[in-house]
């Protein structure tokens, strides 16, 4: 998408989200070696990096990994967030690319932040609530209760 927008002149930008355990996956530095080599600075990555992969975490399955140097080894931009600051990743959104780099930001996170039963535990990776989680997400994120369909 973002070279078709460049071939075109167009304006648009292209936004991307990944995960880090999604970057072990082999297409994922293919397409960041082609977006640095072709000057794509109207693409945007943002990397949620909540260090949990599958039903692990990301370093006890690739390793410990400096995201920042990768990035930045494979020709990114790269700026770093707290990915639960919405108005800090908000306002790196809005600014303006003035390099000639791909963006990448690597948003940390905490994976289930807010609920005792799910942070930081990978099984929510896949896992849906039963009733009695379900009450618990609703009380520690203060969502009022709706009646059952």
């Amino acid at each position: 998408m973002a070279m078709a927008q460049k071939m075109d002149a167009s304006e648009a930008k292209t936004y991307v989200l990944i995960g880090d355990g999604e970057c072990e996956e082999g297409i994922v530095w293919e397409a960041a070696m082609s977006a640095a080599a072709f000057g794509l600075d109207n693409i945007t990555v943002i990397l949620d990096c909540n260090q949990i992969q599958k039903m692990t975490t990301v370093n006890n399955t690739i390793g410990l990994v400096n995201w920042r140097d990768k990035w930045e080894s494979f020709g990114w931009l790269v700026k770093e967030v707290d990915g639960h600051d919405i108005e800090t990743l908000e306002g790196v959104l809005k600014d303006k690319n003035k390099s000639d780099k791909p963006l990448i930001i690597i948003a940390n996170t905490i994976k289930g932040k807010g609920v005792s039963i799910m942070e930081n535990n990978p099984v929510w990776h896949f896992k849906l609530p039963n009733k009695k989680e379900k009450r618990i997400f609703e009380k520690e994120l203060n969502i009022p209760a709706r009646e059952e369909i």
